[in-house]
């Protein structure tokens, strides 16, 4: 080919595309690996990576194929894929054209991820009743993502647009590689030990699940579960799944999505707020009516035009009730003095003249009333009656039966 001849990219890749059809190893390979980043499209077609520990490859499967499966793939799985290799010549790029899968069993990462899932459920990590409340209208938050990520782009836009006057916070940090999740623990860390924002959005955007791996890292799990600042996770799209999310108080689908729940709508309170005010003030108004209604009642009665009505009604009242007084003073001082009337006759029944005045005497000894108890034998006694007193000598002494009757 001379100086003057040129290809076009089109040519370029036309002619590449011809050599792997030619190719008798490319045109039927079967390959085993573990399949990643795998994407189910709307037209029926699956996309994903089939991937060894050291490379992977593009691969996608065609409707007219993905009919004869009788399983749904998923990250994870090992499989053995069946096809060619071809050229997507409006990319430049070679995949691998599937016809057919079989299932391997599952690979070593996604496997790793179902382990830690089952340690971290036992231990309580997932818990409901332990989750903290999202704030309602927070004052900042703090986004714990890549800064240069579109993730991080789209939260800023739907937070100002839903809610401008909250404050965002971007906390720069790696989300894949290998000291990704120490930064991502350790700016966790740092928000709740300086009280950085009200709440914390911790995500990234979709990818493999090497990708996201950074998620389901221990240091990760711990610093989001001991972190006081109620934590929103968003990782990935909406069927990525990370041990981040099951330990974060709420995992949204998407960082977008994890936008919409972190902030109202300002439109929408400003909305509510409008009907509270209008129906506040069709209330009130109706209250003022109903008022004035019983002013022009009471302005038009009456009393109200002849006040001394309600002081003569307020009189006879005062009357009615000091006379009401007066008969209960009286009855309870009547009352009280039959009370002590019968106290008084029940003190008289017991003063011993009264006593000597029925006929019955009294045991005395130098002025002093004795009792049974106070006599002795060859001892000399007064006994008093209504009108003498017989000194007496006690000769005997004996004890009287229950069966024998005295008269008097």
């Amino acid at each position: 080919m001379s100086a003057e001849e040129y290809l076009t990219v089109s040519q370029l890749n036309n002619y590449i595309s011809r050599m792997f059809e030619l190719d008798e190893v490319l045109s039927g390979v079967a390959v085993e690996g573990e399949i990643s980043n795998f994407k189910s499209h709307a037209s029926g077609h699956y996309y994903f990576s089939v991937k060894d520990a050291f490379s992977r490859i593009n691969c996608v499967m065609f409707k007219s194929a993905v009919q004869r499966l009788k399983f749904v793939p998923c990250d994870g799985m090992n499989i053995v894929a069946y096809g060619y290799v071809g050229v997507y010549e409006k990319a430049g790029s070679y995949q691998l054209y599937v016809s057919a899968l079989k299932k391997q069993g599952v690979g070593s990462l996604y496997e790793k991820y179902r382990k830690l899932l089952s340690e971290y459920e036992k231990q309580g990590y997932f818990r409901q009743e332990i989750k903290k409340n999202i704030p309602f209208l927070p004052k900042s938050i703090a986004l714990v993502t890549s800064p240069t990520g579109a993730a991080v782009k789209d939260m800023i836009s739907v937070i100002t647009r839903r809610c401008p006057i909250t404050k965002i916070i971007v906390c720069p940090v790696l989300v894949q590689g290998e000291s990704a999740a120490d930064e991502i623990a350790n700016m966790i860390d740092y928000i709740n030990k300086h009280n950085v924002a009200d709440l914390i959005i911790a995500g990234r955007g979709g990818g493999s699940i090497e990708e996201l791996w950074a998620f389901n890292e221990p240091q990760v799990a711990e610093s989001v579960f001991k972190s006081k600042i109620p934590i929103i996770s968003a990782v990935g799209h909406e069927v990525d799944f990370t041990i981040c999310d099951f330990v974060a108080d709420i995992r949204a689908a998407t960082p977008s999505a994890a936008a919409e729940v972190a902030v109202p709508d300002i439109k929408d309170l400003k909305f509510t707020l409008d009907k509270y005010i209008s129906s506040l003030k069709d209330s009130l108004g109706a209250e003022i009516k109903h008022e004035k209604q019983k002013l022009d009642y009471l302005c038009m009665s009456h009393k109200f035009k002849n006040p001394m009505l309600i002081v003569d009604e307020r009189r006879i009242n005062m009357d009615v009730l000091v006379e009401n007084a007066e008969k209960l003073a009286a009855a309870k001082i009547n009352e009280s003095k039959k009370r002590l009337e019968y106290n008084i006759n029940l003190l008289e029944s017991l003063n011993y003249e009264n006593i000597l005045k029925r006929g019955f005497c009294i045991i005395s000894k130098d002025g002093n009333f004795l009792t049974e108890n106070d006599v002795s034998l060859e001892e000399t006694y007064d006994i008093l009656t209504k009108k003498k007193i017989f000194n007496v000598n006690i000769k005997n002494i004996s004890e009287r039966q229950k069966n024998e009757n005295f008269r008097r």
